[in-house]
């Protein structure tokens, strides 16, 4: 009976767990604005899906450290990416414990990268994935 037990218990438990492994669910955004949460070494929503265009990302700083989100290329050799927009700041300032800041950009149709120039929290797990697509926005 104990062993019966123990083994729902696991069973249970794994069946929890399962659908987690897979990853983040894609969130897809029709607006100019997006907003992000972020804290130690999260940020909310790490999947997204935008239309072209020039657009708003807000980020609310949940965290106790300092945290900003900036958009890079994926570069094909596997080194480091560079920012999305090069001749231009592209994704927000560095928000403080508890702050809410904004930046503007404009991004072209392609999958780019979420991270933090902070540190290294982008090797801690503050990185996502922005993919870019459909008709501009207006």
């Amino acid at each position: 009976m104990i062993a019966l037990l123990a083994g729902l218990a696991v069973a249970f438990t794994l069946a929890l767990a399962l659908p987690s492994l897979g990853g983040p669910e894609q969130v897809r955004s029709e607006r100019p604005q997006v907003e992000f949460t972020v804290d130690e070494y999260t940020l909310t929503p790490s999947d997204l899906s935008v239309r072209p265009g020039k657009m708003k990302f807000v980020l609310r700083n949940e965290g106790r450290l300092t945290h900003n989100v900036r958009v890079e290329t994926i570069p094909d050799d596997g080194d480091r990416g560079r920012p999305a927009c090069p001749d231009r700041p592209c994704g927000t300032p560095t928000a403080q414990p508890g702050e809410r800041v904004e930046g503007k950009l404009t991004l072209e149709p392609g999958v780019y990268r979420l991270t933090s120039t902070i540190g290294n929290q982008d090797d801690l797990g503050l990185n996502g994935r922005l993919v870019v697509e459909g008709e501009p926005l207006p």
